[in-house]
């Protein structure tokens, strides 16, 4: 039986897993998070799905060597398409942007149940994947930054609450990242800024979207004042 070894980012979302879960990894890939949330006697089960029937088959492989194929099925699906509804608690998203998690999430009303958590680990555009929990009535329960292959990234954990509540204009940039002392958090957070700044910057300079820069002259101040960076980025 092959033991699996997971990346400091995979690690992360793995950590966000309750136990006793049954899993729903969309984006498997390898099928590496499932078989090791298994191996671990984390999730009692898992689907691993995927788009792609290359990737599909990686984890068809991964699970065979595993011995894992009474606990892990392998799906073709487009996002949730496939998911049969009530076949999982634990809904994990990872490796792919927040604008694509947003919309896998947006496709399917069966996931707002207060049973049912959602992982995300967006690649990019992290803010997509809060706006869609904040605007959704998701509760934001825990964030927290990996540094994986020379970059940081967040993992989100949500939970349907049914209530849509109301935040300061820079949260979808900085969440609850902002309350965490770690240092991946912390970076994390610089390079959002900067991001943030570059963006202003440049628009400013040619006088265009005046509308979005005012915007994203609120969003910066917002970002500046609820989180404690130790420096300010430069507008």
């Amino acid at each position: 039986m092959t033991s699996i070894k997971l990346d400091s980012r995979l690690m992360t979302a793995a950590s966000m897993v309750r136990k006793g879960s049954s899993v729903i990894d969309i984006g498997t890939d390898h099928g590496y998070l499932p078989c090791w949330l298994v191996q671990n006697k984390i999730a009692k089960k898992a689907i691993a799905g995927d788009v792609r029937p290359m990737p599909l088959q990686s984890a068809v492989n991964t699970i065979k060597l595993c011995g894992l194929e009474d606990k892990i099925s392998a799906v073709l699906s487009d996002g949730l398409e496939n998911i049969p509804e009530n076949d999982g608690d634990t809904i994990i998203l990872a490796g792919m942007g927040g604008i694509l998690i947003s919309d896998i999430l947006s496709k399917k009303q069966w996931i707002k149940k207060d049973n049912i958590e959602i992982i995300a680990q967006p690649m990019t555009h992290c803010e997509k994947a809060r706006e869609y929990f904040i605007e959704n009535g998701f509760e934001i329960k825990e964030e927290k930054g990996c540094f994986s292959q020379g970059h940081y990234y967040c993992v989100i954990r949500a939970v349907y609450s049914g209530k849509v509540q109301i935040y300061e204009k820079g949260y979808i940039y900085y969440g609850k990242l902002k309350d965490n002392e770690d240092e991946f958090s912390k970076e994390y957070l610089k390079g959002q800024l900067n991001r943030l700044k570059k963006r202003y910057n440049a628009l400013k300079e040619n006088s265009l979207e005046l509308k979005e820069c005012e915007y994203l002259s609120e969003v910066i101040k917002d970002f500046e004042r609820n989180t404690n960076l130790g420096v300010t980025a430069k507008m």
